[in-house]
């Protein structure tokens, strides 16, 4: 199925309004005695508003899930960002038990009165003892000049993907009305069908009129309930395709296959071209999304320019162990200030330096391509709408003229002045003029619609 025909199905069902019958669910007449063919049943318990169908779509859909994850995965790319600007914080106790404690022993102090009474020998110095406990914290933090654009790619990560979740949500919600307005196509030519098929039999009903008149012939009839059989099965047709593309709806947005459908609101007119692109440059998450994309490029390469700076680290050491005689100190501190810094490498930075600039380079250039494309959709939308607006004019005026031509080859067929062929011509000539109307209908109104899309709203 080409997209030109899906787009065509979309907008003329946006103007097309069941009738009263549709519109509460009833189910439709049976089918005229006679024609041998089985009346297909529409079954529908609820209403199912465009907007219900988006929404849950957007729920159903898998790639929606994946974006959430994505989305997610950005928030956590942003936690170990920060991390780096946060000091570390390191401790650690370490425990030794040793074969045998290693001490020595000075002995009796020698007086110098030999009056003096003898003074007690000092207690044994301890240089290793048996069990041995030592406990070591540090605090490092290192300043690093990269950091800081790498740091705001990071909370750039959560705006792109919030974009791309949003820019998810429109292309689901495209592909569900796609679906939901040809149900609504559906319907409109189940109406047209129903008008032909009403027409049939009373042209049929005339044929039996003219014959028992003695005016008619039997082939008259034979041809009257021909063309009857033939608008009923047109229509028992439409009534399989209605059910075949809601049961494809339900499918895709994950529910029952028992709802009926309604015409959503006739949107406004946008009123030029340059007022979308404008708007366009506002609200296209894709748009937005491939700006992000240039600064998180020129984010890279200024992180890269910033490796010819230093690297500076500042750690804070505190240990605290038992006295012994050669550490007669239990606690100790120190600072250190480290400053590191690659002089050469190679020509290592100088080549990815090159290589950011062309990533820059690039996504300038999709982003500006991206903007000329968007502004040249838009332009075009405004010249098909325009186009449309013409066929739907000139379809008015078509039906009026195969309605006049109807009551004509009528009246002359009452009279006996014309054929039934004629009436039957002039039939369908109305129902084929209807039929383009709703379609020319459809494409106007879906026209209006994408020009809205390719301005970025829903």
């Amino acid at each position: 199925m080409s997209r030109r025909w899906w787009t065509s199905v979309v907008v003329a069902a946006g103007l097309m309004v069941p009738s009263a019958a549709w519109a509460d669910g009833i189910e439709a007449p049976a089918p005229v005695e006679g024609t041998g063919i089985e009346s297909v049943e529409i079954p529908s318990t609820r209403t199912l508003t465009l907007e219900q169908a988006m929404e849950q779509g957007r729920r159903a859909n898998p790639d929606m899930a994946l974006a959430r994850t994505r989305l997610e995965s950005a928030r956590l790319l942003q936690s170990q960002a920060w991390s780096t600007l946060i000091p570390d914080f390191k401790a650690s106790a370490i425990y030794t038990r040793y074969d045998q404690e290693i001490s020595f022993d000075l002995g009796g102090a020698f007086p110098t009165d030999p009056n003096a009474p003898p003074t007690p020998a000092p207690e044994p110095q301890v240089i290793r003892p048996l069990d041995e406990f030592r406990f070591t914290g540090t605090i490092s933090s290192v300043f690093d000049p990269r950091i800081f654009p790498l740091l705001e790619n990071a909370l750039l990560a959560e705006d792109i993907a919030l974009l791309s979740q949003s820019d998810l949500k429109r292309e689901i919600d495209y592909a569900v009305s796609q679906l939901y307005f040809q149900l609504l196509t559906l319907e409109a030519l189940q109406e047209i069908q129903l008008g032909a098929l009403e027409s049939q039999n009373v042209l049929l009903e005339a044929a039996k009129g003219r014959k028992e008149a003695g005016a008619g012939t039997e082939f008259e009839i034979t041809r009257a309930m021909t063309e009857l059989t033939k608008a009923q099965g047109e229509l028992e047709r439409t009534r399989v395709s209605y059910l075949s593309v809601r049961r494809a709806l339900a499918q895709l947005i994950v529910t029952e296959a028992d709802f009926k459908v309604e015409a959503p609101a006739q949107m406004p007119v946008p009123k030029s071209a340059q007022e979308m692109v404008d708007q366009a440059r506002r609200a296209r998450p894709d748009l937005s999304r491939a700006d992000l994309n240039v600064q998180v490029a020129q984010n890279d390469l200024t992180a890269l320019y910033w490796t010819y700076a230093p690297t500076l680290v500042a750690q804070f050491n505190a240990t605290a162990q038992q006295e012994t005689a050669f550490n007669p100190q239990a606690f100790t501190w120190n600072i250190q200030l480290i400053l590191s810094w690659t002089l050469y490498d190679g020509g290592l930075r100088e080549a990815r330096i090159d290589d950011a600039e062309l990533k820059v380079q690039e996504s300038v250039i999709m982003r500006d391509k991206l903007d000329r494309e968007i502004t040249t959709a838009i332009s075009q939308a405004f010249d098909d709408l325009r186009g449309h607006q013409i066929l739907l004019e000139t379809s008015e005026r078509e039906i009026e003229l195969a309605k006049k031509a109807l009551e004509q080859a009528q009246d002359g067929y009452k009279l006996g002045a014309l054929p039934q062929l004629e009436v039957i011509n002039a039939e369908l000539v109305l129902r084929i003029a209807r039929v383009r109307q709703a379609t020319y209908m459809l494409d106007y109104r879906l026209a209006v619609r994408n020009i809205y899309r390719l301005a970025g709203q829903n």
